[in-house]
C-alpha cells in the first residue's frame, strides 16, 4: 500500500513547508525519495537493534546508523532534486 502524502511528510526535522513545496513541484520524484528515506530509517533502527549482539563492532554499527540517517535527511530535504544542493554535485556538474 502506498503511503499518503501526509504520511510521507510526517517526519521529524527539516522544513515542512519546503517539503510540501518540493512535493508540489517535483511530485512522484520526491515521493519516491520520501519512501526511500522511510526505508533507510527502518534499516537504521534495525542496525541499532544489532548493537545488542556482543559480536557486532559497535563503532561500525554507529557509523552505519549515522550514514543511513544522513542520507534519509538529504532525501527529505530534496537535496537530490533538480536545483537541490547535491543535484549538480552528484550529476558531475
Amino acid at each position: 500500500m502506498t503511503p499518503t502524502d501526509d504520511a510521507l511528510l510526517d517526519f521529524d526535522g527539516g522544513d515542512p513547508a519546503k517539503a510540501r513545496r518540493d512535493l508540489e513541484e517535483h511530485g512522484d520524484a520526491f515521493r519516491v525519495q520520501l519512501v526511500i528515506a522511510r526505508q533507510l530509517d527502518q534499516w537504521a533502527e534495525q542496525a541499532e537493534v544489532t548493537k545488542m549482539s556482543k559480536t557486532t563492532d559497535l563503532s561500525w554499527v554507529d557509523g552505519r546508523v549515522r550514514t543511513l540517517r544522513e542520507v534519509a535527511e538529504h532525501l527529505r530535504r530534496g537535496d537530490f532534486l533538480p536545483g537541490g544542493s547535491l543535484a549538480g554535485e552528484t550529476a558531475g556538474d
